[in-house]
């Protein structure tokens, strides 16, 4: 018989660890199975010293020694195998092993009377089952073992932080509504409850969760299970819906407050845990201790100097923005990007694709946060039911989706999306003709149903995961109208390493954009793929037209912002308008550069301000994995160019207390930048400071200043200037200005005092004379 000793060690990074010296041949506490010994003898005279335990954070050290009570050298011990599984077959690295053996930051060595397994397991070897088996001799009584380990990623800490404001009980496009079915807040729920779904597939021994609102006054307290600190994911996660479906949302958005709130649960955290948080709000932060908009610090800390990841950087921030103009979508975007995470916005164009979309959102970036220890997605597919037709009473409209699930995978989970109201459900999921659904572990909520499947089913079952799936869904009911639906496919794929950049962070309009993918498979470059990036760019100007739109609206009360919410909400109802701004997508085929082994491309649509989305399908054939389908999404927000100032109407007036500037900022494409970009707006006065920015909707800005003007300013809007001098040189930006005008503000731009226009015309006069003179001579 044999003994199997399983030993489980997480990485991630460069890594944590912990272990025991381990003797050789005895009885211990862990479950033996298949026990045999060399020897014959099953109660050989072995037994196990006391083990001690290395840090969390230490390198890996593990000694394993035979010890027999009263026994003499010599003592020898042999590596007999050493291999690894990873799902694409078993690699034997050796048989019998001489001197050190390295696999993935792991060094297994035979140093004659003990074995050591050393280092750091690396990220490269998360997922991979390694098997050894070693030889002993002490005192001439031979004995043999196997053991077992496990590379599993680092466990996580994860916060959640949520925007409880009364914004959130409005509809997606803005305006308000007395069902709450159909509000934000029921979105965001269902969203929960998908991620919890996708976390019971993923979720390790030490992974933990934490959540918080926000609102005014600051931060609302959860109800239990999260009402202390970090708790278990597993079992908490899934009573996420079922803690927050009965919350009314209400108060301002205090966004600042929440971010820091879930910080102070996360550090110190857990020990040798991984730190992030997704941090959600839909609309404009206007309470609490806010997130910096302006240098310096921008985007990095709160107004009150709070570090939003901690004073060592510990903490990763991915954002969900839900809003698509105004400054809101590129502040979450840059406190996503300024924070070593990422920014997603979903689209607002139907009811059903934003509620979808959103919906999905949580789990895309858990996917990002996990990155490159797994999940991946095969395929994110929009669909329809169609109006099925056949006699009097046609049957329910059925639909099948087909994709291809490369080898190597032991889970993957599949969520239809479909408005609730028609009941859909999943008939159906085969792989080649082996029916899966009953051995999926099936969760279902409020317009979505997923399946998680995990290898193996059972200990008799020998099912794989890899090959053609397809997936069957219908309605209940013949709606007698076609129903769109997303079927999302997730899989926990360790062999396959994807990487998505645009490699730059910001954009402005008219800057290419260049999506850059790598693939690897055990360590090396996949050449062969087909990878193609779809841009969804907004259909115009959504900034400008809200501007320019001469619309009744009305801010609502409950979570006062910027009027551009409003007025999108009243301008919504319009299918004209809605079509002219639903995005357009353009192609880009990355072609493969075998110098950086990475595909490359460029997309200069780039024409217009707004949320623009890169869809990546990637599709391959490989030697060991076969099929490969992949799928991955984020969004980036393009701003508008630099200020014309001469045609934004900018003008100064001032009062015994305040002065106030009024400007209506016009980007050099000759767009409106429009509402919503009040706290963007930096002044640079000494002592002067801003005391209030009203916006007034239709893009032009008053600016309170309270304090003295009278020195060198600079004003800005997003970092983009506007003044840079004196404030009394206003004038110099005005159009159609006189021809001495236009030489005193040059003066002024070069440095020099306005009153040495006189010298100069002096200086003119008198040459003309000596001229004049001098040809009447």
């Amino acid at each position: 018989m044999q003994t199997v000793f399983s030993s489980v060690f997480r990485a991630i990074r460069p890594v944590w660890v912990f272990f025991l010296a381990i003797a050789l041949c005895g009885s211990f506490s862990s479950q033996a199975q298949d026990i045999i010994y060399a020897d014959g003898n099953p109660n050989p005279p072995f037994n196990f010293p006391p083990g001690t335990a290395v840090g969390g954070g230490a390198a890996l050290n593990v000694t394993i020694s035979p010890v027999k009570a009263g026994a003499v050298p010599p003592i020898t011990m042999t590596i007999t195998s050493l291999s690894f599984e990873d799902g694409l077959g078993e690699t034997v690295i050796c048989g019998p092993c001489a001197g050190a053996q390295v696999i993935d930051g792991i060094t297994f060595q035979s140093t004659g009377e003990t074995v050591t397994i050393t280092g750091a397991p690396l990220a490269a070897g998360v997922g991979k089952i390694i098997r050894f088996t070693i030889l002993a001799s002490v005192a001439g009584e031979p004995c043999q073992r196997s053991y077992t380990l496990n590379v599993e990623r680092r466990p996580i800490d994860l916060g959640l932080v949520l925007d409880r404001s009364g914004s959130m009980s409005w509809k997606y496009d803005g305006s308000t509504t007395p069902d709450k079915t159909l509000s934000r807040w029921a979105g965001l729920v269902r969203g929960l409850n998908v991620l919890s779904a996708q976390v019971a597939a993923l979720d390790i021994p030490g992974d933990k969760i934490v959540v918080r609102m926000f609102a005014s006054p600051g931060v609302i307290a959860s109800p239990a299970p999260f009402d202390a600190g970090l708790v278990a994911m597993d079992p908490n996660a899934n009573q996420l819906q079922a803690t927050y479906n009965p919350i009314n949302p209400a108060g301002n958005t205090a966004l600042g407050d929440g971010i820091i709130a879930v910080r102070d649960q996360l550090l110190p955290g857990t020990v040798g845990n991984n730190k992030a948080m997704i941090v959600f709000s839909d609309g404009v932060q206007n309470t609490g201790d806010e997130v910096k908009a302006v240098a310096p610090n921008a985007f990095t800390q709160t107004i009150g100097g709070q570090k939003l990841r901690g004073n060592a950087n510990e903490i990763k921030l991915y954002t969900i923005c839900l809003g698509t103009t105004g400054h809101n979508p590129q502040l979450m975007q840059d406190i996503g990007g300024a924070n070593g995470g990422l920014s997603l916005n979903p689209n607002l164009v139907t009811t059903f694709e934003s509620e979808a979309q959103f919906a999905a959102m949580f789990t895309l970036h858990l996917a990002n946060i996990l990155k490159g220890n797994s999940p991946q997605f095969v395929d994110i597919r929009n669909g329809k039911f169609p109006v099925s037709s056949g006699g009097e009473f046609p049957p329910p409209p059925m639909v099948t989706d087909s994709f291809s699930v490369n080898k190597g995978i032991n889970i993957a989970t599949v969520t239809l999306f479909a408005p609730a109201r028609y009941k859909p459900m999943v008939t159906s999921i085969k792989v080649g003709s082996t029916e899966l659904i009953q051995y999926a572990t099936k969760t279902s909520g409020d317009g979505f149903t997923t399946f998680a499947f995990r290898t193996p089913f059972n200990s008799e079952n020998t099912t794989k995961l890899n090959g053609e799936w397809k997936v069957e869904s219908r309605l209940s009911a013949n709606p007698g109208i076609v129903v769109p639906y997303v079927l999302m496919v997730m899989v926990d794929d360790h062999n396959l390493k994807a990487n998505y950049s645009l490699v730059d962070s910001s954009f402005k309009v008219n800057q290419a954009v260049k999506p850059k993918v790598t693939l690897e498979r055990r360590g090396q470059s996949v050449a062969n793929a087909k990878v193609l990036a779809i841009f969804l760019k907004p259909g115009d100007d959504l900034n400008d037209l809200i501007a320019r739109a001469n619309v009744d609206f009305q801010v609502p009360a409950d979570d006062p912002g910027s009027p551009d919410v409003a007025k999108l909400a009243k301008l919504m109802e319009d299918t004209a308008f809605l079509n002219k701004i639903k995005a357009k997508d353009q192609l880009v085929d990355l072609l493969y550069d075998a110098g950086s082994k990475s595909y490359t491309g460029s997309f200069n649509g780039t024409d217009v301000t707004g949320v623009y989305q890169v869809i990546y399908r990637v599709t391959a054939t490989d030697s060991l994995m076969g099929e490969i389908q992949r799928y991955h999404t984020e969004n980036f927000y393009v701003r508008f160019p630099d200020i014309d100032v001469p045609n934004s109407q900018l003008t100064v007036t001032r009062n015994d207390s305040f002065t106030v500037i009024t400007f209506r900022p016009q980007a050099s494409n000759g767009r409106l930048i429009g509402a919503g970009w009040g706290g963007a707006i930096s002044l640079d006065a000494g002592s002067a400071t801003i005391e209030k920015v009203v916006d007034k909707g239709d893009g032009s800005y008053d600016i309170i200043v309270k304090g003295d003007l009278s020195g060198n300013i600079k004003l800005s809007v997003a970092g983009e200037k506007v003044i840079d001098g004196k404030i009394g040189s206003i004038d110099c930006y005005m159009p159609n200005q006189g021809f001495f005008k236009r030489i005193q503000c040059w003066l002024e731009s070069i440095g020099l005092p306005a009153w040495t226009i006189w010298i100069i015309l002096l200086l003119l006069l008198l040459l003309l004379i000596l001229l004049f003179r001098k040809k009447k001579k």
